[in-house]
C-alpha cells in the first residue's frame, strides 16, 4: 500500500468515526412521517450535537435562478413602482448553509444528502446580478455570509434568522447600493448581547424533548449618521421597509433592521414588516391598502428571505396586480370577477391584462383565479392574504395581473374562494 493510499484510508476511517459519534438531536428529525404535520414539510431535518447547527429542507436549495416569466413579472413590478415615483430595493437574506460552510454542513448532515455550498453561492449571486439588471437595487448578501473573517456571526446555528450583526452588515450593503459611491463605516460588535432562544431550538424541544441553551450574539454599533445623507437634515421622503420576520422578529424588530437601515441611509425608515406574512404579505398590503399613495416614500425596501423565493409566480402576479390597480391611470380596464360568475371570453377575444376580485365573502384570505383554455390545461393563480398581516393592510381590493399568459384560445376566467 502506498503512502498516499494509506493516508486516504486513514482519513476515511477518521471521517467514518466522526460520523458515527456525531448524532442528530433525535431520530424523528430524519423521518417526515414521524414529524407533526406543521413540521413534516421541513424533514428530513439535518442536525448535529457536535456542530450545534440545524438545517431544514427549505434551506437546502441550490438553484436560485429566476424562471423567464417570473423575471419579466419582477421587472414589471419594478417599473410599476418607478411610475409611482418610488425606487424598489430588495433585501434578501442569503442561504444559511453559506454561513456554516461546506465542512460544517457535511458534518451536520452526517452522510445525509446536502447541498454544494459553492454552487449555491454562485446561483444566488447570479440571481442578484440578474435582478440588478432590471433596475432594482439588490446587494449580493451571499458575500457577507461567506466571509469567514467577519467580526461576529451572520446567522444563528439553531434559528432561521440572521443575527443583529448580520442584519447590520446587510443594511450597510443595501445602503451602499442606494448611495452609490458613498463611504460607509463598517459596523463593529458592541458590548450589548442579544439572546436568541431559537425557532429551530423550539422545534427540537417539541419533537425531540431536548432543551437547548439560547444562543447569544452581539448587537452592532451603528454609525451616528449615514455616510451620504440624501438630505442635509435627514428629513426628506422616507424609506419604507416591507419585510418578514427577519425585520419583525417577535413583532418588535428584535434585530434592529430598520434602525440599521436608517443609520446607513441617513434618513427615516418606517418599518411595516410582518412576521409570518409570507413573501408579499407586507408589501402587497402596503400597496393595496393605499398606504403608498401618499407620496411620503421614495424608496421601498422589500425584504424577503431566500426560503420565500422570487420564483413564486402567483405572489408576483398578486403584487403586480395591486400595483397596476393602485397606479390609477390604467392603459387597460380591469376585468371584474365575482365568485360563481365566470367571465366568458368570446372566440379570439384577448385575455385581460388585469383582473379585480369583487364581492368576496368577509374575511376571505385565499382564492384562486382559474383561466380555462380550449386546447391546453387550465392556469390557476393562487392568491392569499395571511391573517398575520394587520387588518388595515388586508382590506384593499384584490387584484391579479395576467401579463405574459397565453391568450390565443382562452375561454373563461373564474374566481374561486
Amino acid at each position: 500500500m502506498t503512502r498516499m493510499t494509506l493516508c486516504s484510508a486513514v482519513l476515511a476511517c477518521i471521517a467514518q468515526s466522526m460520523a458515527l459519534h456525531a448524532a442528530p438531536y433525535c431520530g424523528a428529525f430524519l423521518e417526515p412521517e414521524a414529524m407533526p404535520a406543521q413540521y413534516a414539510r421541513l424533514a428530513p431535518v439535518l442536525s448535529n450535537t457536535d456542530t450545534g447547527w440545524i438545517f431544514t429542507q427549505d434551506q437546502l436549495r441550490e438553484d436560485y435562478g429566476l424562471k423567464p416569466r417570473n423575471a419579466v413579472l419582477l421587472e414589471q413590478i419594478a417599473q410599476a413602482f418607478e411610475r409611482q415615483g418610488m425606487q424598489l430595493a430588495i433585501l434578501m437574506p442569503p442561504p444559511r448553509p453559506l454561513a456554516a460552510g461546506q465542512a460544517v454542513l457535511d458534518e451536520t448532515a452526517a452522510g445525509a444528502p446536502a447541498i454544494d455550498v459553492a454552487r449555491t453561492a454562485k446561483s444566488f449571486s447570479e440571481m442578484t446580478a440578474q435582478v440588478r439588471r432590471m433596475g432594482i437595487l439588490m446587494p449580493d448578501l451571499s458575500l457577507l455570509a461567506l466571509d469567514r473573517g467577519a467580526a461576529a456571526p451572520f446567522y444563528f446555528g439553531r434559528d432561521t434568522h440572521w443575527t443583529p450583526f448580520g442584519a447590520a452588515l446587510s443594511a450597510r450593503a443595501l445602503a451602499g447600493a442606494v448611495l452609490s459611491g458613498a463611504t460607509l463605516p463598517a459596523p463593529v460588535p458592541g458590548a450589548g448581547m442579544y439572546e436568541e432562544r431559537g425557532s429551530l431550538s423550539g422545534m427540537a424541544r417539541k419533537i425531540c424533548g431536548v432543551e437547548l441553551a439560547p444562543e447569544t450574539a452581539p448587537f452592532a454599533v451603528l454609525p451616528a449618521t449615514g455616510g451620504g445623507l440624501l438630505d442635509p437634515d435627514g428629513s426628506g421622503p422616507r424609506a419604507v421597509l416591507a419585510g418578514s420576520s427577519f425585520s419583525d422578529r417577535y413583532k418588535r424588530d428584535a434585530y434592529r433592521v430598520a434602525d440599521a437601515l436608517s443609520a446607513y441611509l441617513g434618513r427615516p425608515v418606517e418599518n411595516r414588516s410582518v412576521s409570518g406574512g409570507g413573501a408579499i404579505g407586507a408589501i402587497e398590503g402596503l400597496v393595496s391598502s393605499g398606504m403608498l399613495r401618499r407620496g411620503q416614500y421614495d424608496l421601498v425596501i422589500w425584504e424577503l428571505p431566500y426560503t420565500e423565493s422570487l420564483n413564486k409566480e402567483s405572489a408576483l402576479r398578486q403584487l403586480l396586480g395591486a400595483l397596476v390597480l393602485a397606479g390609477g391611470k390604467l392603459e387597460v380596464s380591469a376585468a371584474v370577477l365575482t365568485p360563481g360568475a365566470p367571465l366568458k371570453i368570446p372566440p379570439g377575444g384577448p385575455l385581460p391584462v388585469l383582473v379585480r376580485a369583487d364581492s368576496l365573502p368577509l374575511g376571505v384570505q385565499r382564492h384562486t383565479v382559474e383561466i380555462r383554455y380550449r386546447d391546453r390545461k387550465p392556469t390557476r393563480i393562487k392568491l392569499q392574504r395571511k391573517d398575520r398581516v394587520p387588518s388595515g393592510m388586508r382590506e384593499g381590493p384584490w387584484a391579479v395581473s395576467l401579463a405574459e399568459l397565453p391568450s390565443a384560445d382562452v375561454q373563461s376566467i373564474s374566481l374561486m374562494p
